[in-house]
């Protein structure tokens, strides 16, 4: 059975902070649903893959991007901390810009 996009975001959740209810939690499960979107977005025929391998380049420090664990398909939005520290992620890629209204 395929899971949701929202069933996934509680998986995550679940893994990463337990079973608990605050601020921390849902912003973690929007920034995996907004990571989510934009990669199916990225994924699109319209559009090349635009992932990036942490082998071939990594992105700036402290710069909001769009990561993904490949291993385990985890999809997020976050930053490099520190370039001299291996990141926890497998493939990366710049975030598409917001809209304009």
């Amino acid at each position: 059975m395929t899971k949701t996009p929202e069933e996934l975001a509680d998986e995550y959740v679940q893994a990463w902070w337990g079973p608990r209810e605050d601020n921390m939690t849902l912003a973690t499960r929007q920034s995996f649903l907004a990571g989510y979107q934009a990669a199916k977005k990225s994924n699109s025929p319209e559009k090349p893959d635009g992932w990036i391998s942490v082998k071939d380049r990594l992105p700036e420090e402290r710069k909001h991007i769009l990561w993904c664990h490949e291993p385990t398909q985890e999809i997020a939005v976050g930053y490099l901390l520190r370039a001299d520290i291996k990141p926890y992620f497998t493939h990366w890629m710049p975030l598409p810009k917001p809209p304009e209204e």
